[in-house]
């Protein structure tokens, strides 16, 4: 019934890059603040350890910008994916702002663990956290066989990269409608 539509719904190629292999230089040569601060949020966010080691950099090219519209979500990003205490937090977004900027930014922070705090959400973070990474590994697990299959990957090299049995890994071409 909606196949005279189907012409006019857009097609996307998704294209995976692991920002941990971009060169520094290479991110840091974009010219939009907010996107480089990004980029580099995500390049060391497989890593709590790099990523607070670089959180000068990543804060000094957020704090660049004129709007801060998305700095309270890298706030959150941070501290979700860092576990830093706020004492820390508060020590090291000292180092990189001026007053100003550090009592902008304290607000916001306070604001966030306040609205956790009030809501319960630290009982239930770390459960969340590692229930939301297992979804999206295993979501990635997914596209990845499904895009395999469609481009004649063989089902012993799926399972290698997945980790899925056999079966598993048929299951999931079955369920998309791609076996043939």
């Amino acid at each position: 019934q909606y196949a005279g539509f189907l012409g006019y719904v857009p097609r996307f190629e998704m294209i995976y890059t692991d920002l941990s292999a971009v060169p520094v230089e290479e991110i840091n040569a974009t010219t939009q603040a907010w996107l480089r601060t990004t980029l580099l949020t995500q390049k060391y966010s497989h890593n709590p350890t790099a990523l607070l080691a670089h959180f000068k950099d990543i804060f000094q090219v957020a704090l660049e910008t004129t709007g801060r519209n998305f700095f309270r979500e890298l706030i959150v990003y941070y501290l979700l994916l860092t576990h830093i205490e706020p004492s820390q937090f508060k020590t090291m977004l000292k180092e990189v702002t001026t007053e100003e900027e550090y009592l902008e930014a304290l607000a916001v922070h306070d604001s966030i663990v306040g609205e956790w705090e009030e809501r319960g959400y630290h009982k239930g973070l770390e459960e969340g956290i590692q229930k939301g990474l297992h979804e999206g590994i295993d979501r990635a697990r997914r596209e990845t066989i499904q895009m395999g299959y469609a481009n004649g990957v063989p089902l012993a090299t799926l399972c290698l990269l997945t980790g899925y049995s056999e079966a598993q890994v048929l299951q999931i071409i079955e369920m998309n409608g791609q076996a043939g």
